[in-house]
C-alpha cells in the first residue's frame, strides 16, 4: 500500500496499555499487519480493514498520540466521507449514525494529532479530541442533544467527558440550526414523507387554507347509490365529505366527513337500492374557513392527529365545501416571507401580510418614537432576511 508501515509501540503487548483501555475495559487498539514485516503494522490497514465499531474505539483510544499519523488521517476521513455519502444516497439500505462518528473521529484526531504536532510535544489527549468530534458531527446531522450526550459518555465509559460532549453538542446544534436543516429532514422531504413541524414558521400567518387546499374534492350524498360509493373508492383520496342535497338553503350542504373504511362499511349492508351514510359518518369533524390561517390548520394537524381538514365557505349561512387539506399539502409551502414572495401562489398573501405589518408598525411608532429605528431594522432584516 502507499501508506509505510511502522514498528508495533512497545506498550501494546505490555502491562503500561490498562490506560488505553475504553469502554468497559476492551483493548482498544488493534493492529493490523497486512503487508507489513513481523513487529510492524499498516495505519490504514488497522482503519479500514477492521470493523467500524474497532476503527472507532481505536480512534478514541486513549495516551496513544503517535499511533496514526497526519496523511492517514487525512485520507481515511475523505475516503469515509465519500464512501459514506454515497452508500447513504443508493436504493441500499446504509446506516449513517455509525459512518458519522467515524468520521467526526477522524476529524477530531487529526485537529489533536495537527496540535501535538505544532507544539512538537504530547500536549493533547488525541483520543479526547476523536470523542469530542464524533459528538459535534453526530449533533450537526441528528441535532440530537441529551441522547446524543448519552450516547456518547456511555462509550466512553467517563463521566468526566460529558463537559466537552455537552459543549461539542450544543455547538454543532445551533450552527447547523442556523443555516440548514436536519439531514434526516431534508431526506424525508426529498421522499415525499408528510412530516409537520413542531413550531410553525411566521410565514404561515400569512398563507391562508385556501392557498394550499386541493379544490379537487371528492364527496359523497347523503344517500348515495352503491355505484356512487364505488366510484369514490375507485379514487385514491381516503377522505370524503358528505353532504346534504336541497338542505339549509343550498343544493350542497356539508354534513359530515366519511373515511374509506367507512364507505367500505356501508357497502357491506349490501342490495342495490340507496344507502345512508348518517350512522357512518363522523357527524362533528373538525372544519376551517377559507381565510383561516395557515399557522390554525397546522395546530389543528398536529394538535387533533387529523390526516384530512375539509375547507368550508360558511359566509351568508352557506356550508359548502370548497376544498380539502391533507398532509402532503403542507410540501410545498414556503418556509420563509422571502419564499412567498417568490411564489405565485403564495405571493399575494405574503404582500397583505407584510403590508399589515408595516402599517401595525407605523401605528406602534406614532404611540412610542422610540421603536422608529427598530421598525427601521426590522422591515431590512425581518421581511427580507429570510424569516
Amino acid at each position: 500500500m502507499a501508506f509505510k508501515c511502522k514498528a508495533t509501540p512497545e506498550w501494546y503487548n505490555t502491562a503500561d496499555a490498562g490506560h488505553r483501555k475504553l469502554a468497559g475495559g476492551y483493548h482498544a487498539i488493534h493492529p493490523v499487519q497486512y503487508n507489513c514485516a513481523d513487529g510492524e503494522y499498516n495505519e490504514m490497514a488497522t482503519l479500514l480493514l477492521t470493523p467500524q465499531e474497532t476503527t472507532i474505539l481505536q480512534l478514541y483510544s486513549r495516551g496513544t498520540a503517535n499511533f496514526f499519523d497526519v496523511p492517514t488521517l487525512i485520507v481515511f476521513t475523505v475516503v469515509f466521507f465519500f464512501c459514506a455519502v454515497t452508500a447513504y444516497g443508493i436504493a441500499v439500505p446504509a446506516g449513517l449514525f455509525i459512518p458519522s462518528m467515524m468520521i467526526g473521529a477522524g476529524m477530531g484526531r487529526l485537529v489533536g494529532v495537527l496540535l501535538n504536532n505544532f507544539a512538537e510535544e504530547e500536549l493533547v489527549d488525541t483520543g479526547l479530541y476523536a470523542l469530542v468530534g464524533a459528538a459535534a458531527v453526530l449533533g450537526g446531522i441528528t441535532r440530537m442533544t441529551i441522547s446524543l450526550t448519552v450516547i456518547m459518555v456511555e462509550i466512553t465509559n467517563d463521566i468526566n467527558y460529558m463537559l466537552p460532549i455537552m459543549l461539542s453538542v450544543a455547538v454543532s446544534k445551533a450552527i447547523g440550526d442556523r443555516y440548514t436543516e436536519s439531514l434526516y429532514d431534508v431526506h424525508m422531504e426529498l421522499a415525499g414523507i408528510p412530516y409537520l413541524e413542531s413550531e410553525a414558521p411566521q410565514i404561515y400567518d400569512a398563507i391562508t387554507a385556501e392557498s394550499i387546499m386541493s379544490k379537487e374534492v371528492v364527496s359523497i350524498k347523503m344517500n348515495p347509490s352503491v355505484a356512487e360509493i364505488q366510484k369514490a373508492l375507485e379514487s385514491t383520496h381516503n377522505g370524503f365529505p358528505v353532504i346534504y342535497q336541497g338542505k339549509l338553503g343550498t343544493e350542497d350542504a356539508f354534513a359530515g366527513m366519511a373515511s374509506r373504511e367507512q364507505l367500505e362499511r356501508v357497502l357491506d349492508q349490501g342490495g342495490s337500492v340507496d344507502l345512508s351514510m348518517e350512522r357512518f359518518m363522523d357527524n362533528s369533524p373538525y372544519i376551517v374557513q377559507n381565510s383561516s390561517s395557515l399557522r390554525r390548520v397546522l395546530a389543528l394537524f398536529r394538535g387533533m392527529g387529523l390526516r384530512h381538514l375539509p375547507v368550508v365557505d360558511i359566509l351568508g349561512g352557506k356550508r359548502e365545501v370548497i376544498g380539502i387539506i391533507s398532509r402532503k399539502d403542507f410540501l410545498d409551502t414556503p418556509h420563509n416571507l422571502t419564499q412567498g414572495l417568490l411564489d405565485d401562489r403564495f405571493k399575494k398573501d405574503t404582500e397583505k401580510f407584510m403590508a399589515k405589518m408595516e402599517t401595525f408598525a407605523e401605528e406602534e411608532n406614532k404611540r412610542d418614537p422610540r421603536l422608529r429605528d427598530r421598525t427601521k431594522q426590522s422591515k431590512k432584516g425581518s421581511f427580507h432576511g429570510g424569516l
